[in-house]
């Protein structure tokens, strides 16, 4: 007799269309926004189209160049920092809080003292 397990979740599939949910409302909040400040509607698709190729660019371009395949951080440890750094430092602090993460798993990587901090800190 065999059983099958049922295979795990694709999350990469997953953090993809969460993503494009996010691009989706942000289009929207900003057409609203332009709608409510100007009565041109050329101005308003230009915003969402100027939002969606920086997107696009800014997600299949820009950031795996950047980041690398080799730069994997623990979601949970994001899902910390930004909230922290957002309350220490406002917007910014919540902009900059994967970055200053990133930089803290490459520093506890490279410090041997600090390699149980940078092992939890993968993904």
């Amino acid at each position: 007799m065999t059983t099958s397990v049922p295979s795990t979740p694709n999350r990469k599939a997953d953090r993809g269309a969460l993503a494009q949910v996010g691009t989706v409302s942000l289009v929207i909040l900003a057409i609203l926004g332009v709608v409510a400040s100007f009565d041109s509607v050329g101005r308003a698709i230009m915003v969402a189209l100027s939002y969606l190729i920086i997107s696009a660019v800014q997600n299949n371009l820009a950031s795996p160049i950047l980041y690398g395949s080799r730069l994997k951080l623990n979601p949970v440890a994001v899902l910390i920092a930004v909230p922290f750094w957002g309350f220490l430092w406002g917007a910014v602090g919540a902009i900059l809080a994967v970055p200053i993460l990133a930089a803290l798993k490459i520093l506890c990587d490279h410090i041997e003292a600090l390699g149980a901090m940078g092992k939890f800190l993968e993904a």
